[in-house]
C-alpha cells in the first residue's frame, strides 16, 4: 500500500505516520486512497461479485478510519508535531 500512495506522500514508511498525513488533509487523502484501489483493482483485476464486495469493504473500512481520525482531531485526541 505504502508504495502505490507514495506518489502522494513521499516518504512515508510506516502506516502510522501515513495515518497522520491523511488526517493533515483529508481530500487529498481521498484522492489517495482511490486511486490506490484503483491500482489494487489493475494487480488484482478480481471482478467477480465477491472481489467486488471486498473492494467495497475496504473503501468503508478505510472511510470509518479516516472519519474517526477527523472526529478526534476535532476533538483534540489526535495532536501533531507542527
Amino acid at each position: 500500500m505504502l508504495d502505490i500512495v507514495s506518489e502522494f506522500y513521499p516518504g512515508i514508511t510506516e502506516y502510522k505516520s501515513l495515518l497522520e498525513e491523511t488526517c493533515k488533509d483529508i481530500p487529498k487523502a481521498k484522492i489517495a486512497f482511490n486511486h490506490y484501489y484503483d491500482e489494487r483493482l489493475k494487480m488484482n483485476a478480481d471482478t467477480s461479485p465477491e472481489g467486488a464486495k471486498k473492494m467495497t469493504d475496504a473503501r468503508g473500512c478505510m472511510a470509518a478510519i479516516v472519519a474517526e481520525c477527523q472526529v478526534k482531531r476535532q476533538m483534540g485526541f489526535i495532536q501533531f508535531r507542527r
